[in-house]
């Protein structure tokens, strides 16, 4: 098939976002890596915008010191006088003819402020009539840290994207629906020994002190993404919550929420894909995803050919 979209599945190992964050040039490696690959489309693992603008209309227990609803809650007045429905926000941000800070304005508003980050090069002090609070927003974003916008929004920027696609969607509270809340702490402390136990956990942070040491984080994520690395994931993931004595029902709606999860991942991974025919699209998301995803995508998806962390280098 001429039309067949390759897709690459990155496992991260999640940056720290305090004053022991990883330095720069050890994020290089990874991020020379993504952009030598030249993928059409980037995508990370954040709640995407119409999940997160539809939670929001239906109540969800979200708060403005959350950053992503901090970016949307400063545009919510005037953004109404853009476009009153995400699909309008979401249209004026894509538009090329309209006015940098509008589009900057409309992702934000759209709850897709990766985006937004992306249009302004993580600076948005330097583009005129940006609102402060939409300023202060988007800084607050960029300096948490994390490896939507350090190592995702760098490679994107090398390669001249101007999109970030946000394609998370968190299940937690239908899940946990029908559980009391008071279970929950318990069935953690259970499932504690099972993880420590596993030794990954140990491994991984010596394995980040090895790299760290040599600047370069590259060895400790090609080897989160190895298969035998993946099925040892898999195995404490979903393995430790299958066979969990005491706590069969909240353990079963974690594992239930952790399927879900991943399986609306995979469906808005793969509108990613049908709108990149014949191109590249790479995913960067925690390692614990890389295999459920793979899983998901692999039967009945002639479209898609699946490539290899190793296929970076």
């Amino acid at each position: 098939m001429s039309q067949r979209t390759t897709l690459l599945i990155l496992g991260a190992v999640h940056l720290r976002t305090g004053s022991d964050r990883e330095p720069d040039r050890a994020l290089d490696p990874v991020i020379e890596r993504i952009a030598r690959w030249r993928p059409d489309a980037l995508c990370i693992e954040v709640q995407a915008g119409p999940v997160g603008t539809a939670h929001h209309g239906l109540g969800a227990p979200f708060t403005t010191q959350d950053p992503i609803e901090r970016c949307a809650a400063v545009t919510t007045g005037p953004a109404a006088s853009l476009a009153p429905t995400w699909w309008g926000l979401q249209q004026i941000g894509a538009d090329l003819q309209r006015p940098l800070a509008d589009r900057i304005f409309a992702w934000c508003a759209a709850r897709e402020p990766y985006t937004a980050l992306l249009l302004c090069q993580g600076d948005p002090r330097a583009v005129p009539g940006l609102p402060a609070a939409v300023v202060g927003a988007l800084e607050a974003l960029r300096d948490r840290g994390s490896e939507a916008w350090r190592v995702a929004g760098s490679a994107a920027s090398r390669c001249g994207l101007d999109r970030l696609h946000q394609i998370d969607q968190h299940v937690q509270s239908q899940a946990f629906a029908r559980v009391d809340p008071a279970a929950l702490p318990d069935m953690f402390a259970a499932a504690a020994p099972a993880a420590e136990a596993s030794g990954v956990s140990a491994e991984i942070a010596a394995r980040r002190t090895a790299a760290l040491a040599a600047g370069d984080l590259w060895p400790l994520w090609s080897w989160m993404n190895e298969p035998g690395t993946q099925r040892r994931l898999d195995a404490l993931e979903s393995g430790t919550w299958r066979d969990l004595p005491g706590h069969e029902i909240p353990a079963a709606a974690h594992l239930g929420a952790w399927r879900a999860r991943n399986l609306h991942i995979a469906a808005h991974l793969r509108g990613v894909i049908g709108a990149h025919p014949g191109g590249r699209v790479l995913l960067v998301i925690g390692s614990s995803h890389v295999l459920p995803l793979q899983q998901a995508l692999q039967r009945g998806q002639e479209e898609i050919e699946i490539a290899p962390a190793s296929a970076l280098g």
